[in-house]
């Protein structure tokens, strides 16, 4: 019996005598784990189990051979006798095939036990067995040890019969933790319906129309010089000392200047007799990595001191005075970004957001309709990326995104092909798949296209591939973060968000070139079957990849991501963008992208893109022959992360995804793009790179 019993209680907590994993709950955290409970749960059922087998043991030291036969067929079915629906482990469900020769490396029973073991195949039969091999002493039992065996199972018992009470209550507080989460979930109902109808940002008006007793608050925005122009001067009553409200500003190169004023609206009375007028006037200065329109400032501007007030109900209309229309792109992207779409869960909600009403007074003439109606839809689109960074991780998963996706391409108009779970393993996508594999939601890769249309189809026609890391949830893995550093995690999917609001905006656009885009999705969460260090993956690229870094797991989703485009898309570009590293707010700042690439027409092309978007970017050092080496492994072709964290890491980081690209043989342009910083502002999506890409690409 006690080796029996030692057996029992010595078995690891992915012993097959366990019942498979079947209910997936967010509240009981072992129960996330695949194929396994937690020790605690299912140890107290064991010990039940063998409190049963002590009782019969003791039953049958006093009785006759036919009588312990008896026994032996009880306790072959003495799954009968543990509670089950406790999630207690059982003999008899215990189901696969037990190797008990391999098992026994880790245990230390009698020889004899060990040989009854290996000719068991079942748990059943291994029971049976194991209590045979203890026969020959059982019918020389003292009245003494019969005494202490029964003792033993009693107390086994009572055990259990804890365990039971502990679980019960238990249930009790998860059910009430459960109505808790409810209620606090309940303001996020509809999102996604919201999503899919892609709300209008901002309301893009031809003419400015700033009388309209509509209008609650009216906003001018530009440079002081194109503020005093009679075009925007004309706009405001005469009665409205407007001249010498802008002669008074006096913007920094940090800071706009602002100043505000009422006037008297048409038709209102009352209390609605009076509109607000605020004007805000951006720096004339810009150094040579900045953007020279500053739409930096306005964004922050109406973020700030426009926002909150559209948030509480009020009409505004935005009037934005630009030198050329160049910059008619950027300005509206700037005004649009600060009006999210998710924008509370507090109790109550917010009141119904009014979109502002946006007009853009350009010193050049008249602004297109068609280039209102683009800017307009980009806004939209940026918005749309924020709100996915700033969406919780309960309500925005892996499965919510894929959803969300393959829902717009009905409405949209693109291609969708999903791959997700075992499928990706299949496939060879080890990577994306290792990375997620933990999480209840399985990893999964989307890859939407937007062809040419077949008229206008050429043997030049490009194809350009927008590889996008979307981890909806990254707690480190393995590699922990610590409480302050995992908050805020949520975001680690801002470079597919990115992405995914780019090609929303690029594809209702014509476009000459073939567009794809990758989403590489996953969570990474932590668990039994968790990537481990040590682990050797191999990549979609063919290469091996050994883990020492569970926290650098973007990479991984990435290196299979960009082979994946290699090797099916035909790519004439290839850009990622990921919020790849915490070095790249160290290298480049909290409001300006890293950009990495081989070429430097690409690099230029980045930069130019940057300022011309309002999402800016500066190149980080390319060179292959210093960072690679820091990826060195005596076991795998190399590591996922780097020897020395003060190497120009967020370089390294960007030269392992460029590895897995060139292993397929690919020899085409290539640009890498970290986000980390920029992603978020103030714990808030910026829908940052969206901009870029439309800028970086001509689809704007």
């Amino acid at each position: 019996f006690f080796s029996v019993y030692k057996c029992l209680m010595d078995l690891p907590p992915t012993a097959p005598l366990m019942p498979p994993h079947s209910v997936r709950s967010p509240l009981v955290p072992s129960q996330h784990f695949n194929q396994t409970f937690d020790a605690r749960r299912w140890v107290p059922g064991i010990c039940g189990g063998a409190a049963v087998l002590c009782l019969l043991l003791a039953l049958g030291s006093r009785t006759g051979p036919a009588d312990l036969r008896t026994s032996l067929r009880v306790v072959s079915h003495v799954d009968t006798l543990i509670a089950k629906p406790n999630g207690y482990a059982t003999f008899r469900a215990a189901g696969p095939k037990l190797n008990g020769l391999h098992f026994m490396k880790h245990q230390s029973p009698p020889l004899l036990l060990k040989q009854r073991l290996a000719a068991a195949p079942t748990t059943d039969q291994w029971v049976r067995n194991a209590m045979l091999s203890g026969g020959s002493s059982l019918w020389k039992a003292s009245p003494l040890q019969s005494v202490a065996a029964a003792l033993c199972g009693l107390a086994g018992l009572a055990c259990m019969a804890a365990a039971r009470l502990r679980h019960r209550r238990a249930q009790t507080r998860h059910s009430t933790e459960y109505a808790m989460m409810s209620v606090a979930s309940a303001p996020a109902e509809g999102w996604m319906d919201r999503l899919k109808a892609l709300p209008c940002a901002i309301e893009m008006q031809p003419q400015p129309d700033l009388m309209s007793p509509a209008a609650d608050v009216v906003v001018m925005i530009g440079k002081k010089e194109l503020l005093a122009s009679e075009a925007m001067s004309a706009l405001v009553p005469q009665d409205v000392p407007y001249d010498g409200i802008v002669e008074s500003l006096s913007p920094g190169n940090v800071n706009p200047d602002t100043a505000s004023s009422f006037f008297p609206r048409a038709g209102g009375k009352g209390a609605s007799a009076l509109a607000q007028l605020m004007v805000c006037c951006t720096s004339s200065a810009a150094s040579r990595h900045n953007s020279p329109l500053r739409p930096d400032q306005m964004w922050q501007f109406c973020k700030k001191q426009v926002a909150p007030l559209t948030g509480k109900g009020k009409a505004v209309s935005i009037v934005v005075a630009v030198p050329t229309l160049a910059d008619v792109f950027p300005a509206v992207c700037a005004v649009g970004r600060a009006f999210p779409f998710h924008t509370t869960a507090k109790t109550g909600g917010p009141a119904a957001r009014v979109p502002p009403k946006v007009s853009v007074v350009c010193a050049e003439g008249p602004v297109p309709d068609d280039l209102l109606q683009r800017c307009g839809t980009a806004a939209t689109s940026i918005e749309l990326a924020a709100a996915l960074v700033d969406l919780p991780p309960c309500d925005f998963n892996v499965g919510a995104y894929v959803e969300l996706v393959d829902g717009l391409s009905k409405t949209v108009g693109y291609e969708c092909t999903v791959h997700t779970g075992a499928a990706l393993k299949e496939m060879g996508l080890n990577g994306l798949y290792d990375v997620g594999k933990q999480a209840v939601e399985a990893p999964a890769m989307v890859v939407c296209s937007k062809r040419v249309d077949e008229g206008r189809r050429s043997a030049d026609t490009r194809s350009v591939v927008w590889v996008g890391k979307g981890i909806t949830y990254d707690t480190g893995g393995l590699s922990l973060k610590p409480r302050d550093g995992m908050c805020g995690m949520k975001s680690d999917m801002g470079g597919s968000a990115a992405v995914f609001g780019a090609f929303l905006a690029a594809v209702q656009q014509p476009l000459d070139f073939d567009l794809h885009m990758i989403l590489c999705l996953a969570e990474n969460a932590i668990g039994p079957a968790a990537v481990r260090h040590d682990d050797v993956i191999r990549m979609y690229s063919g290469k091996t990849v050994e883990v020492n870094n569970t926290d650098a797991e973007g990479r991984l989703v990435l290196g299979d991501g960009v082979a994946y485009a290699a090797k099916h898309l035909s790519p004439s570009f290839v850009l990622d963008m990921a919020t790849l590293t915490g070095a790249q707010m160290v290298t480049t700042g909290m409001k300006v992208g890293a950009v990495l690439t081989d070429t430097d027409a690409v690099e230029a092309q980045a930069v130019a893109a940057g300022k011309a978007s309002g999402d800016l970017v500066f190149p980080i050092v390319y060179i292959p022959e210093y960072g690679l080496p820091e990826f060195d492994s005596p076991w795998a072709d190399m590591k996922n992360s780097v020897k020395n964290r003060s190497n120009a890491q967020c370089s390294c980081a960007g030269l392992f995804i460029e590895s897995h690209l060139k292993a397929t043989g690919y020899a085409g342009p290539w640009l890498h793009v970290d986000m980390a910083g920029p992603s978020t502002d103030s714990d808030r999506g910026t829908g940052w790179g969206v901009a870029f890409l439309l800028k970086m690409f001509d689809v704007m």
